[in-house]
């Protein structure tokens, strides 16, 4: 038990200190990261409002790669000219869309050409009760953030939390307002143009390079495991402790249950000793289906004569064949031990004295058929005294009645049974 505890102990400490090398290590752990650009064959698109009869045109700069070229010009129609492009996440997934919420910063390498200071990203999602994938673009929820061109000299961070959701999206679509809150579960795509309010002349976007990173674990649900796991090491040591008590504490009761046992067994016999008997009786009183309860005094003849010329090891043979001879006797629900000596007493619960004097004359006559191979030519009779006791509070004088009957029978000549009547 004492090694248990320490080891328990150890698994604690240990636990500690790997703790400790969790909670440091959390700063080190690397990145979940995702190159989605460059990637083979793109699927991107550009807009300029030509589309809407405007001046301005858009063109694709390169055969291969992500790259825009348009011209903004003073528009013929009431509209700002604008210009841009978009590339869809993942074209080859059906729905075409991807869930980046296990990602928290974006890196974009974007080589911009132009008059303009701002350039406008923006991430367009498909919202569940909203969108349509009939109509892709227009029922899409579209989230914006600003870069001024002047971070484009070098990959431009940008959290993704940065992105809000567009107001024009949100009033030109009478969007509710359980649609128009921020998600990137199931974006479709994503987008560069040239922010409001545009200069005329030429734009040249390229994009290079977009790279998603995250963590693979959140810092919370980091702290949170490493408090789970210390819950879950305490309970293993408590269950672990509490087998360890009950283990215990079975021992305990099996060694009180031998020492009890000891305390009520005669060790020389096997069967009840005096105080084993005493107890037995209490069991007894409490019964009422137990009454009348005959008791018999049974002695062995002449037993000091054959301690005295063979020994006590010949007697102890002697008191555990009879012993022996005896407990066959009884029936279930008797109890017969050893009183002292050469003594035994036999209690015979709901058992009245004619039946009692009957079960006693049978352990008189077994006993003196009994062969003795270790005497010459004694033989070991008992003689036996009967009484019985109608109520639980005759017990005790009924036991003096018997142990009195057993004396008469002993000077009427031995190996009788005699009863008080």
């Amino acid at each position: 038990m004492p090694q248990q505890s320490t080891l328990i102990g150890k698994v604690l400490l240990v636990w500690a200190l790997v703790t400790l090398g969790l909670v440091g290590a959390y700063d080190y752990l690397p990145a979940k990261t995702w190159q989605w650009i460059p990637t083979d064959n793109p699927e991107w698109y550009l807009y300029s409002e030509d589309i809407f009869g405007g001046a301005s045109y858009a063109e694709r700069a390169s055969p291969s790669d992500i790259h825009l070229r348009c011209k903004l010009q003073t528009p013929r129609i009431d509209l700002e000219p604008f210009c841009g492009l978009h590339i869809i996440l993942d074209g080859r997934a059906d729905p075409p869309l991807v869930d980046l919420s296990d990602y928290d910063l974006m890196r974009v390498d974007v080589d911009y050409q132009g008059a303009n200071k701002k350039l406008r990203f923006f991430i367009r999602e498909f919202e569940p009760g909203f969108s349509s994938m009939q109509e892709p673009v227009d029922s899409s929820k579209y989230m914006s953030m600003y870069v001024s061109v002047d971070e484009t000299t070098d990959t431009i961070e940008i959290n993704l939390s940065e992105f809000t959701v567009a107001d024009w999206w949100v009033n030109n679509n009478n969007v509710p307002r359980k649609h128009a809150q921020g998600s990137i579960e199931r974006v479709a795509a994503f987008g560069i143009d040239i922010a409001f309010p545009a200069a005329l002349g030429y734009h040249e976007l390229r994009i290079r390079r977009v790279v998603f990173e995250g963590d693979w674990v959140s810092e919370e649900h980091w702290y949170r495991y490493i408090l789970i796991s210390w819950a879950v090491v305490i309970l293993l040591a408590g269950a672990v402790r509490l087998y360890q008590l009950r283990r215990v504490a079975t021992h305990l009761k099996a060694q009180k249950e031998q020492y009890q046992q000891l305390s009520e067994v005669d060790q020389l016999t096997g069967v009840m000793n005096r105080h084993g008997l005493s107890a037995y009786f209490e069991v007894v009183k409490a019964d009422p289906t137990a009454w009348p309860v005959s008791v018999l005094f049974i002695d062995i003849d002449h037993f000091k004569p054959i301690n005295d010329n063979y020994g006590h090891g010949v007697g102890d043979v002697i008191l555990r064949r009879v012993s022996e001879t005896l407990a066959h006797c009884c029936r279930e629900r008797d109890q017969i031990a050893r009183w002292g000596g050469e003594e035994f007493l036999m209690a015979l619960p709901g058992t009245d004295l004619e039946a009692a004097t009957r079960v006693a004359e049978r352990a008189r006559v077994q006993v003196a058929q009994l062969v003795h191979p270790e005497l010459e030519r004694e033989q070991a009779t008992v003689s036996i005294g009967v009484a019985t006791a109608s109520l639980p509070g005759e017990l005790e004088m009924t036991l003096d009645r018997a142990d009195a009957s057993l004396y008469r029978a002993k000077r009427q000549g031995r190996n009788r049974v005699i009863r008080f009547e």
